[in-house]
């Protein structure tokens, strides 16, 4: 039972993975490519990471993927502000939205 439901997890991971990457190619302003990169590079990492975990049970090798897991969810935040504000450092603004003349 722990092998079917390791791999649905695992594939909704990989199914999340892949269609952020596609969607990801469809903005062209680069805040919002690293933002969109985050989160589906978070998800997709994180659902394959506990897949494994529920395939394998509950032994050392899981407790190694959890502490990679836990790194995960640290690390890619800090990352991604850290790429984020040297951009904009360096004078990488951000595109503004055109403002509605109805209001």
């Amino acid at each position: 039972m722990n092998e079917i439901i390791g791999m649905t997890v695992l594939g909704i991971g990989l199914i999340i993975s892949i269609i952020g990457n596609i969607a990801y190619f469809y903005h062209k302003e680069f805040f919002t490519e690293l933002l969109i990169g985050s989160i589906v590079d978070t998800a997709g990492f994180s659902l394959i990471l506990i897949g494994i975990m529920i395939y394998m049970g509950l032994s050392y090798f899981s407790l190694k993927v959890l502490i990679i897991l836990i790194l995960c969810f640290v690390i890619n935040p800090i990352m991604s502000c850290a790429i984020g504000g040297s951009a904009y450092r360096s004078g990488f603004k951000p595109l503004k939205q055109e403002e509605d003349e109805d209001v």
